[in-house]
């Protein structure tokens, strides 16, 4: 009688499992293990919350403004921006004659650059949105710049070629998502 691996596999999986019994057996301790492991470091408060100024309680978000021919990228941005103070930081969102900071900013430059192009049509297979904004966060009693970048970049890759056919909407989402996230960060690193 000769062995086949394949005779083996199949009585497993005709009574019922998938892997031989010892495997099983392992796999089990392990995926209990790095549960327990993974459980062990939970809390009911957000450790981001203590990385940011505690003397600041709002903050104010007006619209931004666009220097670019994108129109839709300083809207995007804003609404993206509120959403991840909203989502990262222990303050509130609310207009800024009310808040304790406000933000400023700017998109300055939009670019689409090729990354790469199709060797048989030439034409781009994958493209980079490229976004350039000045942001200062102000402190609204004071007006003492809280925080100031200028010439700040993002970008995202979109892939406007066949088979996926993605359009530019894609590449200025994720550089929107990116710089929303990294203005939002800034708070964190000044104080």
């Amino acid at each position: 009688m000769t062995f086949s691996p394949m005779s083996t596999l199949h009585r497993w999986f005709r009574a019922g499992r998938l892997a031989p019994p010892c495997t099983t057996a392992v796999m089990a301790t392990v995926t209990v293990a790095a549960m327990a492991a993974a459980g062990a470091g939970c809390s009911t408060t957000p450790v981001r919350a203590a990385t940011f100024p505690a003397n600041y309680n709002v903050v104010g978000v007006p619209m931004i403004e666009n220097q670019t021919y994108d129109r839709k990228v300083a809207a995007e941005l804003t609404e993206a921006v509120v959403k991840s103070i909203e989502a990262q930081t222990p303050y509130r969102v609310v207009r800024a004659g009310n808040a304790d900071l406000v933000l400023r900013a700017t998109v300055t430059k939009v670019e689409l650059r090729v990354l790469s192009k199709n060797r048989v049509t030439g034409l781009p297979g994958e493209m980079a949105y490229k976004l350039t904004i000045d942001f200062d966060w102000i402190e609204q009693d004071t007006g003492k710049v809280f925080v100031q970048r200028h010439g700040f970049v993002k970008s995202a890759m979109f892939v406007p070629s066949l088979p996926s056919q993605e359009p530019e909407d894609i590449g200025r989402f994720g550089a929107v998502e990116n710089m929303a996230d990294d203005i939002v960060a800034s708070l964190q690193g000044e104080w």
